[in-house]
């Protein structure tokens, strides 16, 4: 560790002196950051340096040597004081340690027994300080395994169960920081829409996610732990003292959802296991709420589904292939055409080989994901650009088609279409929320205090995914466009010569209060300084004159 402070206290300089020849301080790692001659001062220097050594005598002015010992120690208990006194007795030693003294030493001092003191002193001082590092290395390096280990465990006990019992289960719970005071427990499978989203942002989405979340449950008397799994999808765990805790958690996702469409302008999709009474058979719960997930657009209300509400159909086959259905549409939403045109090709591959000859079963899946591509297109406003969607016909060809392989190519080319109406909605609104920011941008630039957040929010949208749109949308960064804005409008008072004003008085009209920074702002983007503009402006000088004097 770094050379430890110094402080000598004593009322005598002669003394101050002779301590001062007598310690090698570059060989103790030691320097001496101040003096003093009076206990006042003395408490007001430590203060102010917060020395770790300190020599004092007891008998100083104003304050003495033990008074001032007690009051450095409320302040620091850790400091190392050593007092110097003339009457070595039991009570005066007993004194000095109650008083916060490490060790003391009698007049007059001598060298090498102020060297063996201070040596014990500065190694008394380094052991604790390295144990203390020790101490909060450790905890640091818990804390930020805790959430790993949290998450490790919890996804084992969801998707396998445990073989341990429940109250073996409940104390290793607890060791993770995971509540177990509530008797009932349920699990939600929440899968948020990254579909335009950047990988930067689906890390803040999820925080948002997890905190709005916790948030929720802690006002309605719910514990909850959230994590997300390998497949992005928000796992959330919640306990509470009611025994109907999926209509609980169900008005909690909805809570969610309005939430996040305020923030991100983006829907979430989620699905609600059984209620169970027991940390083992959580994994029951796991089940069912990815289930409840594929049911979500035959059962659930907006994309939420809760398994009470699922009607199952243990024999029918299709089951199987809502996976496949949902992965389509998932690379449909992130508007990657390859990708989406591949799966869909797998989920006809998938739907031949299970169908075993059966062409029922194939028209059934045709007609199963033609649904919920319509109701995809519907709750993204596109329905209307896709008008043949609406039409019960297409759901009557497919049924009645003679030979449904032939129905491949034109669900194929529904999805291309699909791509494209997609493709245009989103570079439209993305057009029409810029073009409203930069609006808003050009009438407040004058104001000093506009930044991004205020910007962002005026078109209500997060200010990291604004910040990565309007780069996109304009090609530059918003702090750019904003100084160009600036700038140009300083231009238009520069060159109006009927009411010049002064260049501060010009910063501020334009949003900056620094001068400063206006006149390296206006350089940087038009090559000249504001005077050489407003110069290159004005009329030439005699123009007017001579036609006065004519």
């Amino acid at each position: 560790m770094n050379g430890l402070k110094l402080m000598i206290v004593d009322d005598d300089q002669l003394i101050r002196d002779r301590l001062l020849e007598m310690i090698p301080l570059q060989e103790l790692g030691l320097e001496c950051c101040c003096e003093a001659d009076n206990g006042v001062d003395a408490f007001s220097l430590y203060l102010q340096h917060r020395p770790q050594i300190i020599l004092m005598d007891i008998n100083i002015p104003l304050l003495n040597g033990l008074e001032l010992a007690r009051m450095i120690g409320n302040e620091e208990k850790n400091v190392r004081i050593i007092v110097i006194t003339g009457y070595a007795t039991l009570d005066s030693a007993r004194e000095a340690i109650r008083a916060n003294a490490f060790d003391f030493l009698t007049k007059p001092v001598r060298q090498d027994e102020l060297l063996v003191v201070l040596r014990r002193a500065i190694d008394s001082y380094v052991r604790m300080v390295s144990a203390a590092c020790d101490a909060q290395q450790i905890e640091k390096l818990l804390q930020e395994s805790l959430p790993l280990l949290r998450e490790r465990y919890l996804l084992q006990l969801l998707s396998n169960g445990t073989q341990e019992s429940e109250d073996a289960c409940r104390r290793h719970l607890s060791r993770i920081g995971v509540p177990t005071a509530y008797p009932y427990l349920c699990v939600a499978a929440v899968v948020p829409d990254y579909a335009e989203s950047q990988e930067s942002d689906r890390e803040v989405m999820q925080i948002v996610i997890q905190n709005m979340t916790e948030e929720i449950c802690r006002t309605r008397e719910m514990a909850c732990v959230v994590f997300f799994d390998p497949m992005q999808r928000g796992i959330l765990l919640v306990q509470g003292a009611e025994q109907q805790l999926t209509k609980r958690l169900e008005e909690l996702l909805i809570l969610l959802q309005e939430k996040m469409m305020l923030v991100f302008h983006s829907r979430l999709s989620a699905g609600i296991g059984s209620t169970v009474s027991a940390f083992k058979a959580l994994s029951q719960s796991m089940r069912d709420a990815l289930d409840a997930l594929n049911y979500k657009n035959t059962f659930g209300q907006n994309g939420i589904c809760s398994m009470e509400n699922v009607f199952r159909y243990e024999t029918m086959q299709p089951v199987s292939l809502y996976p496949q259905m949902e992965d389509v549409l998932s690379k449909l939403q992130a508007g990657n055409q390859e990708a989406a045109l591949a799966s869909l090709k797998c989920l006809f591959g998938e739907a031949v080989r299970m169908a075993g000859g059966s062409e029922d079963f194939i028209r059934w899946i045709f007609v199963e994901l033609v649904v919920r591509l319509n109701v995809y297109l519907y709750s993204r406003g596109m329905s209307n650009d896709l008008p043949c969607l609406a039409d019960r016909s297409l759901y009557t060809q497919i049924l009645l088609s003679a030979n449904p392989f032939l129905l491949q190519r034109q669900i194929y080319d529904l999805f291309v279409q699909c791509l494209s109406v997609q493709k245009r909605q989103r570079r439209s609104r993305s057009a029409q929320l810029i073009e409203r920011a930069c609006t808003y941008i050009r009438e407040h630039c004058g104001d000093p205090e506009l930044d991004l957040s205020e910007a962002s929010a005026a078109v209500e949208l997060s200010s990291v995914y604004f910040s990565t749109l309007f780069k996109r949308e304009t090609g530059m960064t918003f702090t750019d466009y904003l100084n160009s804005v600036r700038v140009e409008r300083a231009k238009k008072l520069l060159q109006d010569q009927k009411t010049p004003m002064k260049m501060y008085e010009i910063s501020e009209q334009v949003g900056y209060s620094n001068p400063k920074y206006f006149y390296q702002m206006f350089r940087r983007l038009t090559g000249q300084s504001p005077k050489q503009y407003a110069q290159s402006c004005a009329p030439p000088a005699d123009s007017g004159v001579n036609r006065q004097q004519s």
